[in-house]
């Protein structure tokens, strides 16, 4: 281990007031991971300007997703709502308290200890509230007028006739160029009225899929890209598992004509399939907290024994990832391929209770509740730092060779997060922007009972104020 003469220290003090008073601070080039003391690297990140406020003490925010388009979905446990927010391509510098947006399919739509939030590529956002359901919204019909319901087709091209289903012709359509469609001659044989009940319940937010009354559905996550599916933590009386459930368009929307602009309604199908089995060790889930998976189809998940059930060897194997690929007989499989160990070669930071994990093309993120910051890892699995933290010198006894000596070290002063719940991402590494120039952290934050719940963003940064010199 590397040890360095400290001369003197230089106050945090000046980097506080820069960023309460929104002043800017000269950037430097990041240091290479693992540099510094301990084997952590000296880079903090910087609480952004920006901030959340959901308005309320008891907002409870249990969740995050942001989707494509840089809105950002948070489930509010204690008001059953889910709001919706354009924070992530807002002015990061703003100090306004966030634009929060008008989701028309979300307006009365409320689920009560709503605990889990995701939306997938089809605009179909899931729920659940930690029962054995999970609820379905179609955001695009309630955003814009609807032509027409169609579910049986006649479709004429190049002289041949063929009578599609509403599966057949969503795939017709996602294979052919709008060129090519504009030359087919459409007929709808079956249609469901405009206003009709039926219509208006398949388009009103509504039960998606129930199990049976021992499935507890804890975490939801969007499934593989061009794949109609979605996963999620099941947590059982006798045990848990990740799960995958397809669905299946059952409806065609149309919003313009000529099939200019058409969207479809879904319905669950089949029973789902198991993903990650039940047990403890590699590979496998028990008390799952949280789900996330990524553009590489790597799946991530948190497991927790805060219910008085013990894991074997509780400190390892709580947060893992398992990568997609087909086996040697062609057949879909998750594997297990990585265990986030809370220890480093110098330094322990041991779980507490980590109740969500997101992820961006290069880091890990995992938040913890009960250690108030955010761990940060790389993609291969080494803790690299905390955030939500502030880098400071702690008075030390240091031993070496024999000889103990009072030194000034290095460590991190959790001050910036009072109670985190969940995580997530925006910015060019995190896959889903390539406009943005900075990585963004987003954390829910439960206020103290004085100050509402807020959303905090941070951002990988250095200045020359922000360390001490060495």
């Amino acid at each position: 281990m590397k040890t360095a003469a400290v001369r003197h220290t230089r106050p945090l003090a000046f980097l506080a007031l820069a960023v309460a008073l929104g002043c800017s601070v000269d950037k430097f080039s990041l240091p290479a991971e693992g540099e510094g003391i301990g084997g952590v690297a000296d880079t903090t990140y910087l609480l952004l300007n920006a901030t959340i406020d959901l308005g309320s003490t008891e907002a409870d925010p249990a969740d995050m997703f942001i989707n494509d388009d840089g809105h950002l979905y948070v489930a509010e446990s204690g008001t059953g709502r889910i709001s919706v927010w354009n924070q992530a391509l807002l002015d990061l510098n703003d100090p306004s308290p966030g634009e929060q947006l008008g989701e028309p399919g979300l307006a009365d739509f409320e689920l009560p200890g709503v605990q889990a939030v995701c939306v997938g590529s089809e605009q179909l956002l899931f729920a659940s509230a930690g029962d054995s359901s999970i609820w379905a919204v179609h955001l695009l019909p309630a955003r814009t007028e609807v032509l027409a319901a169609l579910t049986r087709f006649l479709v004429i091209d190049g002289g041949m006739a063929d009578t599609l289903s509403v599966v057949e012709m969503s795939d017709r359509l996602s294979s052919s160029s709008q060129q090519e469609i504009a030359n087919w001659q459409i007929t709808a044989l079956d249609s469901i009225p405009l206003g009709s009940a039926e219509l208006d319940s398949m388009i009103a937010p509504h039960r998606f899929w129930s199990g049976a009354g021992s499935n507890n559905v804890d975490a939801l996550a969007p499934g593989r890209p061009g794949e109609r599916e979605v996963l999620f933590v099941n947590n059982g009386q006798s045990d848990s598992r990740v799960q995958q459930l397809n669905f299946e368009p059952v409806a065609l929307l149309l919003h313009g004509t000529g099939f200019t602009a058409y969207s479809y309604l879904y319905a669950a199908v089949g029973t789902p399939e198991r993903v990650v089995y039940p047990g403890t060790g590699l590979g496998f889930i028990r008390n799952g907290r949280s789900l996330a998976r990524d553009c590489n189809n790597r799946l991530y998940y948190t497991m927790s024994n805060l219910d008085g059930d013990s894991l074997v060897d509780s400190l390892s194997f709580r947060v893992q990832r398992s990568t997609y690929e087909l086996d040697a007989n062609g057949r879909d499989t998750w594997n297990a391929d990585l265990n986030l160990s809370p220890f480093d070669d110098f330094i322990s930071h041991p779980y507490l209770d980590p109740v969500d994990i997101s992820y961006t093309n290069t880091h890990i993120l995992v938040c913890d509740r009960l250690a108030r910051h955010v761990q940060v890892f790389s993609l291969s699995g080494d803790f690299i730092r905390p955030c939500g933290a502030s880098r400071v010198w702690r008075d030390s006894l240091v031993t070496v060779n024999g000889v103990t000596s009072n030194l000034l070290v290095k460590d991190w002063d959790y001050d910036l997060l009072n109670e985190p719940t969940c995580v997530a991402s925006f910015g060019n590494s995190s896959c889903r922007s390539a406009d943005l120039d900075q990585e963004v952290i987003f954390v829910a934050d439960q206020g103290d009972g004085l100050s509402n719940d807020r959303i905090l963003l941070f951002s990988l940064s250095q200045s020359s104020s922000d360390l001490p010199d060495q």
